[in-house]
């Protein structure tokens, strides 16, 4: 795997510890709206937080905001 990793944000440690991951050691591979790719460098795994429908509620714009 080739690529530029960088550190998790205060958002995405959050996510972490939500869903059970111990942060430390990890960098983000891949972060959007659906998913959080993460890559452990001591043991080379790989973490794969997809997100479920309470996380895209919260992110949901309200319709009356939609304008």
């Amino acid at each position: 795997m080739a690529g530029e990793f960088r550190n998790l944000t205060p958002e995405e440690n959050e996510i972490c510890r939500e869903n059970n991951v111990v942060p430390k050691g990890m960098n983000v591979v891949l972060s959007n709206d659906r998913c959080l790719w993460l890559l452990n460098h001591t043991t080379r795994d790989e973490i794969h937080i997809v997100f479920g429908e309470k996380r895209a509620q919260k992110k949901a714009v309200p319709i009356t905001a939609q304008g």
